[in-house]
């Protein structure tokens, strides 16, 4: 029967196992229900995973020493995260809405089609430019109209208005220009 002494002794290649073990800094794998398993990576590795949403609840870490498992929510640290991210309210995450404000009834810089519209369709007036231009205000007109009736609070109908006005004015001018009908309405 060997002695306690020699019992207790433990071997030179378990010993030299257990300093390395200490002195690498801890990290983990982590392997997901579907059986993907990312890793090493240590602590603060992990817990940006789970701040990113990248963390699913169902995860698994693994030790990457020694092997040991552990559910990702029974974490102190991690479970805490993903519990907290389990309880936020979706409106938290939602859409602000648009503030009106007097700047943005004058200039609908929440409308921009309705805006560029309305500055192609001045350039419209311009001979033989209407030709192009008036066409892609009555368009972008068109487009703000759209944006405004299914948004409400995003202003810019006047805007559109008047580039679809202007984008046919515009059209109309070039286009007897270019057929060279244009002197004739004005020749008594």
């Amino acid at each position: 029967m060997p002695s306690t002494a020699s019992a207790l002794r433990v071997s030179p290649a378990l010993s030299l196992d257990r300093e390395r073990m200490m002195s690498e800094p801890l990290t983990y794998f982590v392997r997901f229900g579907d059986g993907q398993q990312y890793g090493p990576a240590d602590m603060q590795t992990l817990i940006a995973w789970t701040v990113d949403g990248r963390m699913p609840k169902d995860a698994v870490l693994i030790e990457r020493v020694t092997g040991n498992s552990t559910p990702v929510m029974e974490d102190p640290v991690l479970g805490v995260i993903l519990r907290t991210a389990q309880n936020r309210q979706p409106e938290a995450f939602a859409e602000v809405p648009i503030q009106p404000s007097g700047v943005s009834t004058v200039i609908p810089y929440h409308n921009p089609p309705a805006l560029i519209g309305y500055y192609i369709s001045i350039f419209s007036l311009l001979p033989f430019f209407g030709a192009l231009l008036g066409p892609a205000a009555i368009i972008l007109g068109a487009i703000g109209l759209k944006l405004r009736s299914n948004k409400p609070e995003v202003k810019g109908a006047a805007h559109a208005w008047i580039a679809i006005s202007l984008g046919i004015i515009g059209t109309l001018i070039s286009g007897l220009l270019l057929l060279g009908q244009f002197p004739r309405f004005f020749t008594p």
